[in-house]
């Protein structure tokens, strides 16, 4: 970071956004649970990462995946008190269903 007038700081863009960054191999790491639905394979790591995977193919982002399936298969991805579920959150309701 950089400073920059009014006393805050600036940082290039450049330095948190990289396209070119490959997916995170976790292939090493073992299952803990998963789950099949249409053409998605979802996988809970021992560490309690999610992965998703897409028609074979490792998805990078899967929140809105899994929003999206919650809303296929009913499953609410809200809590009790109206606040939207987190990723973890929302893998455990989808394997407890």
């Amino acid at each position: 970071m950089t400073p920059h007038n009014n006393s805050k700081l600036k940082i290039a863009m450049s330095k948190i956004h990289k396209p070119e960054k490959s997916v995170h191999d976790d292939s090493d790491s073992m299952h803990s649970k998963q789950a099949t639905f249409q053409n998605y394979v979802i996988n809970e790591l021992e560490s309690g990462t999610m992965e998703v995977f897409e028609d074979g193919v490792k998805q990078v982002v899967v929140k809105p995946i899994l929003r999206k399936l919650a809303g296929l298969l009913s499953i609410s991805t809200f809590n009790s008190k109206g606040n939207p579920y987190n990723t973890r959150q929302l893998e455990r309701s989808s394997f407890e269903n």
